[in-house]
C-alpha cells in the first residue's frame, strides 16, 4: 500500500477532497504506530494537520477534524481505536464518481487498434493499457521488447485495465502491420511520428477501422515502419520540446479518431 510522505506540508490538506484527507490522516497515524516514523513529531504533525483542516472551505470536514482533534490521543499506541473508520469519511461525497462501472458505455467496435513498437517502459504500457481501455481502443499489439500484462510494473498503472482490454504479443512488428492490413478486415495503419513528411492530426479525419503504430520513447518509429504505414500523423507542438510523451501522445490520439467516430455514428443516425 502506498504511503503518504512524512513531511508533506499540512497546508495541502486544504485542497484535498474529504475522503483524500481521511486517508491522507489515516496514512499517517498508522506510520507512527508502526514506529515508521518517531512518535513526538508524528504526533505533532497529526495534530498540525487537523489544526489546519479547522480552516477547510468544507465545513463538515472542518467540523469533523475539530473533533478529531480533541479526540487525538497524546500517545502513539493508542492510535489504532482512533484510526479505525476514518477511511469512510468520503464516502458521504458523491460529487466525484470514483468507481469503475459494472459494464463499458457501448462504442463502435473494432474500430481503431494500437501497435505498440518497442516500447521501453512498463509503466508507460500501463498508462497506455488503460488509456484504451476507457478510450473504446479495439485491440492492442505489444510488439519486440513491449513489456505485457504479466509484468507488476505494468500493472502498476494499467490499474485492473489490463484484464478489460484486448491485447496480443507479436514479436515482429512489421509481421503485426501485415496481418492488419491483409486480414479479414483491413486496417488503414497510421503512424504517429515527429516527421517532416508528417500530417497536422488536429485536422486529419481518419479512416475506419484503423491503427494507430507507437514507436520507441528514445528513437522513435524506424523508417521501415514508416514506409509500411499509409499516412504519418504528428502533433502541432508550441513549445521547445520536440515530441510528447508517448502515453500521453496516444491518448490524444485516440481520443482525436474516436470523436471523429462517434460523430460520424451520429452523423449516420441522423441522416437514417
Amino acid at each position: 500500500m502506498t504511503n503518504i510522505p512524512t513531511t508533506f506540508p499540512s497546508k495541502a490538506l486544504l485542497s484535498f477532497g474529504r475522503s483524500h484527507c481521511a486517508w491522507a490522516i489515516a496514512r499517517l497515524a498508522q506510520q507512527i504506530q508502526r514506529g515508521h516514523l518517531d512518535e513526538k513529531k508524528g504526533l505533532r504533525a497529526l495534530s498540525a494537520c487537523l489544526e489546519t483542516l479547522t480552516e477547510h472551505s468544507d465545513q463538515k470536514l472542518a467540523h469533523w477534524a475539530w473533533e478529531q482533534k480533541n479526540l487525538l490521543p497524546s500517545r502513539g499506541h493508542h492510535l489504532e481505536k482512533w484510526v479505525h473508520g476514518l477511511e469512510t469519511l468520503g464516502e458521504e461525497n458523491d460529487m466525484v464518481t470514483k468507481r469503475d462501472k459494472e459494464k463499458t458505455r457501448g462504442h463502435p467496435p473494432q474500430i481503431v487498434d494500437l501497435v505498440l513498437d518497442n516500447i521501453r517502459s512498463a509503466l508507460n504500457v500501463g498508462v497506455l493499457l488503460r488509456s484504451a481501455e476507457a478510450l473504446g481502443v479495439g485491440k492492442i499489439y505489444l510488439c519486440g521488447y513491449t513489456p505485457t500484462p504479466d509484468n507488476p510494473k505494468v500493472a502498476k498503472t494499467a490499474l485492473g485495465s489490463e484484464g478489460w482490454v484486448s491485447w496480443e504479443y507479436r514479436e515482429n512488428t512489421l509481421e503485426c502491420l501485415k496481418s492488419l492490413v491483409e486480414g479479414p478486415n483491413p486496417r488503414i495503419l497510421y503512424a504517429l511520428e515527429t516527421h517532416q513528411k508528417a500530417t497536422d492530426i488536429s485536422s486529419f479525419c481518419p479512416t475506419f477501422p484503423c491503427a494507430l503504430i507507437l514507436g520507441n520513447e528514445r528513437f522513435g518509429l524506424g523508417e521501415v515502419i514508416l514506409k509500411a504505414s499509409h499516412r504519418i500523423l504528428a502533433f502541432h507542438l508550441y513549445g521547445r520540446k520536440n515530441s510528447l510523451n508517448v502515453a500521453v501522445c496516444a491518448s490524444m490520439a485516440i481520443h482525436h479518431f474516436l470523436c471523429h467516430a462517434y460523430s460520424e455514428t451520429r452523423d449516420a443516425s441522423a441522416r437514417a
